[in-house]
């Protein structure tokens, strides 16, 4: 755990960080678009902030930029745990409420936290495309209840949810120098560290309670997905040609699309399906992967990792409260009666 020695360090590191963003320091041609790109998401975020320049003390001001940094944080923490839209859409009410508890001369009103959450949404998937195993690291910082995990997550996080703000201070700086002395700006650096001191203490918390607490005490072999089956129609479509060589992920053997073209005489094992990102797998193995599979991205597709279909939900097999052998005597039948409507 960080020592009163070494947060009193970082928290004036972070304060010169901001105290740089005066100099004027020629904006590269990759920055300037960065920038323009960044202005059309995060629209609300830059029209607020512009505005609070303005209408907002330096120190209040400082406070604004350090609330905006912790929640972006935070965001990313809570996007990690595979939050629904309301759980998102609750936080973020959360989040804009504590702002403009914290900043009475801010226009909180008018600021869309979705947006920032979409944002940092989009890098972290982004992120998971490009590198598969990022799934799995995430995976392994969970719960971000244990303190450990957080400060890792965070961490590791630091891109997705520092590019918004990066981003942000670049497009202000032409405003936040023509309205403030240098003089000024020092105090909208105090403001800043003094938030950003007590922000962790005070900001409504990411961790999403309930099931996905309850499933982090449990070892994930314990784990069992529970609830209704998903209709294969729900994640694929059959796939009427195939290209040459094209072979399953999952199982590893050839997909191939019967000569006769009846998927009737073809076996579940072995019909070829297509998913919306257009990858192919045989029926079966993608039905036993969406239903069957305890991991937490069961519901992603196992070649680009897009969301395919609602994940269904996992429990602890203690607390699973239908009865073992009925439930694998259903799976049975079910499974050997898969076709696509």
């Amino acid at each position: 755990m960080p020592g009163p020695i070494f947060n009193f360090i970082y928290h004036r590191l972070n304060q010169a960080c901001i105290l740089a963003f005066w100099s004027k320091g020629k904006e590269t041609e990759e920055v300037a678009n960065l920038v323009a790109v960044s202005r059309i998401p995060l629209a609300s975020l830059f029209a607020v902030a512009e505005d609070a320049i303005r209408t907002a003390s330096p120190e209040e001001f400082g406070k604004f930029l350090s609330l905006i940094r912790t929640t972006a944080k935070n965001l990313g923490l809570l996007l990690m745990q595979s939050p629904t839209r309301e759980q998102i859409a609750e936080y973020c009410t959360k989040l804009q409420d504590h702002i403009r508890m914290e900043c009475p001369h801010v226009d909180a009103d008018s600021l869309d936290m979705g947006e920032l959450a979409a944002h940092i949404s989009s890098t972290m998937e982004r992120m998971r495309i490009e590198r598969p195993i990022t799934t799995s690291i995430e995976a392994a910082l969970l719960p971000i209840g244990d303190s450990e995990n957080r400060r890792m997550a965070e961490a590791y996080n630091l891109y997705a949810t520092g590019k918004p703000f990066g981003v942000l201070m670049r497009g202000l700086r032409k405003t936040f120098r023509k309205e403030y002395s240098f003089w000024a700006w020092t105090q909208v650096s105090s403001g800043y560290r003094y938030e950003e001191q007590r922000c962790p203490y005070v900001l409504p918390d990411p961790e999403i309670l309930g099931i996905q607490t309850n499933v982090s005490d449990h070892h994930a072999d314990e784990l069992r997905p529970s609830g209704e089956r998903i209709p294969p129609a729900n994640f694929c479509k059959p796939a009427i040609t195939v290209p040459e060589d094209t072979r399953c992920s999952i199982c590893v053997a050839d997909v191939i699309v019967d000569p006769e073209g009846s998927s009737d005489a073809t076996p579940a094992e072995e019909l070829p399906v297509i998913t919306a990102c257009g990858h192919f797998f045989h029926l079966f193995c993608l039905e036993l992967w969406i239903n069957d599979s305890a991991m937490r991205t069961a519901n992603l597709c196992p070649e680009c990792r897009t969301e395919m279909c609602e994940a269904r939900p996992r429990l602890p097999a203690s607390l699973m409260m239908e009865d073992e052998e009925a439930l694998a005597d259903a799976n049975d039948r079910y499974a050997m009666d898969i076709r696509l409507e």
